[in-house]
């Protein structure tokens, strides 16, 4: 097809002849050309490469923060059905992602507290304590376990850390100066839990029994002495009884490593052996495997007939009882004595 030519059109630019062509603004071709390789300017640059590098930050993070997002409400939802361990490991891992989301620091305060994990809880609390919240609920709870806990945070002036320096060996201690003691700082946790582990630690199961119960009247929700309550029980041979603090114990956090294991014990003596298994596994699983769910985890392998995986799990627990305190020795050798048949667990 013959190009049409516009006889009279000049070039808007420079007013040379204009190029052929039905072109809404007519142009040389040497304006064309220029106008076509015409710079881009540096501001329009710059702002085209911020634009670019804010697409691609969000592209990152935005993966990040719904994955965040999701491990929060999972977290809450853990912890609103009392599964602790769960809870905290989701908040932990929402921290991960973005260390400065307070909710989550305040939910993993609660978490760590239902754990025994004062650490974490004290070091979150430095991070949220001047911090404000939306969710006053969030705010109401954390005010009650840091109420609950306070009693754990004490420091050389008070009561019983000067009696624990008067007396550095508290298995030494006559009951009378123990008596002497509670009668004048008769609120103390510390002191009557410490006193209920050397009663029970001596056999003078009834006096323990006492004694925690008392625990109970201070702090009706603390695991401790719901946990000693059933160990009590079981040296009693009462496992039904027993069964009873071990439920009380995991209706204040159902993930409890040491209830799930203590309840598994309890289970084992009712020779009901494939839920105890099911539990020491579960309980072994959630917690640090420690001496005692090692041993716990030991005994029921043992009486479901798993001498292989009982066997494999004593070499283990044999090094950590090694490096262990007197207490936990204890406990280790009263379970090879089980396996032994040199001591009665059950009926």
């Amino acid at each position: 097809m013959e190009e049409t030519f516009f006889p009279g059109r000049n070039c808007a630019s420079c007013g040379q002849p204009a190029m052929p062509g039905d072109h809404p603004t007519p142009l040389c071709a040497d304006c064309r050309d220029h106008f076509v390789r015409f710079p881009i300017p540096h501001w329009v640059r710059a702002f085209a490469g911020a634009v670019v590098i804010l697409v691609l930050f969000s592209l990152y993070t935005f993966p990040k923060n719904i994955s965040a997002a999701i491990a929060l409400e999972k977290g809450k939802k853990a912890e609103k059905e009392k599964k602790y361990v769960t809870a905290q490991r989701e908040m932990e891992d929402v921290l991960e992602k973005i260390p400065r989301n307070v909710e989550a620091r305040g939910h993993l305060i609660i978490d760590a507290f239902y754990n025994s994990d004062y650490e974490a809880m004290g070091e979150q609390y430095e991070y949220v304590r001047y911090s404000s919240f939306d969710d006053h609920d969030l705010v109401g709870q954390i005010d009650y376990v840091m109420s609950k806990s306070s009693p754990l945070f004490v420091d050389s002036t008070d009561s019983f850390p000067k009696f624990r320096k008067a007396h550095p060996d508290l298995q030494l201690v006559p009951d009378t100066t123990w008596k002497n003691y509670m009668g004048k700082n008769p609120h103390d946790i510390l002191a009557l839990s410490a006193y209920g582990n050397i009663l029970y630690d001596s056999g003078r199961f009834e006096l323990c029994d006492s004694c925690m119960r008392q625990v109970l009247l201070l702090d009706r929700e603390n695991e401790a002495a719901f946990g000693m309550l059933s160990a009590v029980k079981r040296k009693q041979h009462k496992p039904d009884s027993a069964l009873y603090y071990n439920d009380r114990l995991l209706a204040i956090n159902k993930e409890l490593p040491y209830g799930l294991e203590s309840r598994a014990r309890t289970l084992l003596m009712l020779r009901r052996d494939k839920e105890a298994l099911a539990l020491a596994k579960e309980g072994f699983e959630l917690g640090n495997k420690d001496l005692y769910s090692q041993t716990t985890l030991i005994l029921a392998y043992h009486f479901n007939g798993l001498a292989t995986d009982r066997d494999d799990l004593i070499k283990e627990a044999t090094v950590a009882a090694a490096n262990a305190d007197s207490s936990d020795r204890k406990a280790f050798h009263y379970a090879m004595d089980v396996v032994n048949n040199k001591e009665k667990f059950r009926d």
